[in-house]
Formats: structure tokens, C-alpha cells, sequence
């Protein structure tokens, strides 16, 4: 009984340390698209382009991550 809870709980942080990381890069990017939209003169609203850009990072990363998902859970 002690293995699957020691099991449970490290899968458990494993995968919030994953979905941290997730996050983490569609700040990253966050940030770096409002830098550059804010530069950008045409621009008077870039809201909208940088949620689309959050979004976009997030399942780009998501994606990519689950890589490492599904070899940890073998």
C-alpha cells in the first residue's frame, strides 16, 4: 500500500510540474509578444493578438511536453 501511494503522489507532482512548465512557456511568450506588439505603432488594441498568441504557445507547448508525459508514465 505504501508503493502506490509513494507512486500516486510523485505522479501527482510530476504532472503539476508539467502543467507548471506549460505555463510557464505561454508567459514566456506572453511577455515577449507584448514587447514586440507595444513597439508597433499600427497597433492600438494588441490584446486579442496576445491571448491568440498565449493560446497558441500553450498547446504548441502542450504538445511538445507530452512527450515527456507519456515516456514517464511507462
Amino acid at each position: 500500500m505504501g508503493n502506490v501511494l509513494q507512486l500516486s503522489v510523485i505522479n501527482s507532482v510530476g504532472d503539476f510540474l508539467l502543467f507548471l512548465t506549460k505555463v510557464i512557456v505561454a508567459g514566456v511568450t506572453g511577455l515577449i509578444g507584448l514587447l514586440i506588439f507595444r513597439n508597433d505603432e499600427r497597433l492600438y488594441f494588441y490584446a486579442i493578438p496576445i491571448l491568440v498568441t498565449l493560446v497558441f504557445a500553450y498547446f504548441v507547448a502542450h504538445s511538445v511536453i507530452s512527450v515527456f508525459e507519456v515516456n514517464a508514465k511507462r
